[in-house]
């Protein structure tokens, strides 16, 4: 994933990036995809509707997305067990993964930590703030990907929970 800045002092930015959304919620889905438009950023994005059809697809991409946007509350399989078995997984474990949630259960919170999640960001009211996180969470994982990921040290918790 490159970085390009869009003009002079401008956030670093992906200038391409391959997303996949995994999200229950249809109304959800359309209002990611509309705001990851509207970023102007050329991301392609694909998107599956439970954590078990999730599972099945990441298990056949080649090569992996850029990033995983994962709703914690999914049908058949939920974030935490979609999110235990990726870091299992030697071929998924790079994924970054960044859990989407309406909910703000402290004690589920530090177990999506504990886990490996990249971070967890309550889903925002308001479209804006959803443009924001987005493109905050796509330059953390550009960011992140230019630094030497063995060297790299986990997120401290405090920082965990991104805010919009």
């Amino acid at each position: 994933m490159d970085i390009s800045h869009k003009k002079s002092g401008a956030d670093p930015v992906p200038s391409v990036v391959n997303i996949l959304l995994a999200d229950d919620d249809l109304d959800d889905c359309d209002l990611f995809k509309t705001a990851l438009s509207e970023l102007n950023i050329g991301a392609e994005i694909r998107v599956v509707y439970d954590g078990a059809e999730l599972m099945k697809l990441l298990k056949e991409y080649n090569p992996l997305p850029c990033v995983l946007f994962m709703d914690q509350n999914m049908p058949k399989k939920n974030g935490m067990a979609c999110l235990q078995e990726i870091k299992e997984d030697e071929k998924l474990r790079p994924l970054p993964v960044y859990i989407l949630s309406t909910s703000f259960d402290k004690d589920i919170i530090k177990q999506l930590y504990t886990k490996g999640a990249e971070h967890y960001i309550r889903k925002p009211n308001g479209f804006s703030d959803l443009k924001q996180v987005i493109l905050h969470a796509l330059t953390i994982t550009a960011l992140n990907k230019k630094i030497d990921q063995s060297n790299k040290s986990p997120e401290p918790e405090e920082n965990f929970v991104l805010e919009h």
